[in-house]
């Protein structure tokens, strides 16, 4: 997100604070990490690896706000008009941790088989964030699930030999700014100007709107 601000907004300053010194996925290929913290410093963005805010819960988030101080573990103090949390979101497992005890992995996903059952089901499959799978939490993946799930719950009804579901070489792209990108397939880094052209100028709406069969307005 910090790309994006300051791809719209040049003028304005914008600093990100990351608890780790490696940006983006770790399990991405590390010329693809990187690249990420070069796409950022050539944009201008400012860089504070290897902090935390200490005072996060104290601050008001998402909302302008003048003058606002935020401080880090380790002592740095900031002053900023506005404040947006990136940290991400913990498996939010109270739909089903009552009814599915038995089957919670530690993280509170859902522990499943090959073919995406939820452990001690035959007739329960968990899909996306939810299902306690070894690979990065995205979207992409998440529709990858889906169609696994259905062809098994289909064929469970039908009596046919259920499909597996199986994690590849991570393949990401990540959007810096409508005009920037970086990212791998099946393991393989890609150019920039790839990923601006297929991801970063629309973020694959039309992808959307196609599987929905709906014509963009």
């Amino acid at each position: 997100m910090a790309a994006e601000i300051k791809t719209e907004y040049p003028d304005k300053k914008v600093v990100l604070i990351h608890s780790r010194i490696g940006l983006a996925d770790p399990e991405l290929l590390p010329s693809v990490r990187q690249e990420a913290k070069e796409v950022l410093l050539q944009k201008g963005v400012e860089l504070l690896l290897g902090h935390k805010v200490s005072d996060l819960t104290e601050l008001q988030l998402n909302v302008t706000q003048k003058n606002t101080v935020v401080t880090t573990d380790k002592g740095e103090r900031l002053t900023t008009d506005l404040i947006i949390c990136c940290t991400g979101l913990k498996i939010n497992s109270a739909a089903y941790a009552s009814s599915f005890s038995g089957s919670l992995a530690d993280n509170g996903a859902l522990k499943v088989n090959a073919h995406l059952q939820v452990q001690g089901f035959s007739n329960v499959f968990a899909v996306g964030d939810c299902a306690d799978v070894n690979e990065p939490k995205m979207a992409y993946h998440a529709g990858l699930h889906a169609g696994v799930a259905v062809t098994n719950i289909a064929n469970s009804l039908s009596g046919k030999e259920l499909t597996s579901y199986r994690t590849g070489n991570v393949t990401m792209l990540l959007a810096m700014g409508y005009n920037d990108g970086v990212g791998q397939f099946n393991g393989m880094k890609l150019p920039r100007c790839l990923v601006a052209l297929g991801k970063s100028r629309d973020l694959l709406l039309w992808k959307s709107w196609r599987e929905m069969e709906q014509k963009q307005p």
